[in-house]
């Protein structure tokens, strides 16, 4: 059985996101696999997520990564993973938060969304299945990092500004202009 990704190389498969505006305020994404989401009829990326708040690498990381590729993004879009990646945690979560859980005494998920702060709780640092990754120097990684599903975000009709309460499913177009006539009405009851 072939794996997504089994034949790439080292390069590719750990991943630097780092904000453009401060190349200090980063962080790694580890894939394991590709996995289906059946429920959703989606697929996510099982992974590894580890928040480098400073740069250069602190000293185990400089050395446990030889490779990786660079992604570069802006400021807003950084932030929009520091508040989407508690999310994509909580959905493969198969441990418990602590009674020390820092988004219990801070009463915010995340933590922050400033440059160079921590945005998640350690809660679920280095609780990973046996042979997860074969990244090198994983042993060093995973004491750090924690597990998510990442999934594709989906655009949702009724946040479209076609999509009308009281419309066609369809085209949008308002009933009550339309009628019961309208070709793509879902119900021309209503």
């Amino acid at each position: 059985m072939t794996r997504i990704g089994e034949n790439s190389t080292a390069t590719d498969r750990v991943f630097f996101l780092r904000n453009r505006n401060d190349g200090s305020d980063s962080m790694l994404i580890i894939p394991s696999s590709m996995r289906m989401d059946l429920a959703n009829r989606t697929v996510v990326l099982d992974c590894a997520v580890l928040h480098l708040p400073t740069a250069p690498l602190p000293g185990p990381f400089s050395s446990a990564l030889i490779e990786y590729r660079d992604i570069w993004v802006d400021e807003a879009t950084f932030q929009l993973w520091k508040y989407v990646l508690p999310a994509y945690i909580e959905r493969c979560r198969t441990w418990e938060h602590l009674d020390s859980c820092e988004y219990v005494s801070s009463a915010k998920i995340p933590l922050s969304v400033e440059n160079n702060k921590r945005f998640l709780c350690t809660c679920g640092n280095g609780q990973f299945p046996a042979g997860f990754t074969d990244v090198p120097h994983w042993n060093i990684l995973s004491q750090h990092a924690v597990r998510a599903a990442i999934s594709p975000a989906f655009w949702a009709p009724y946040g479209d500004e076609q999509y009308r309460a009281g419309g066609c499913g369809r085209c949008g177009i308002l009933r009550r202009r339309m009628g019961p006539n309208c070709f793509f009405a879902v119900d021309a009851k209503q």
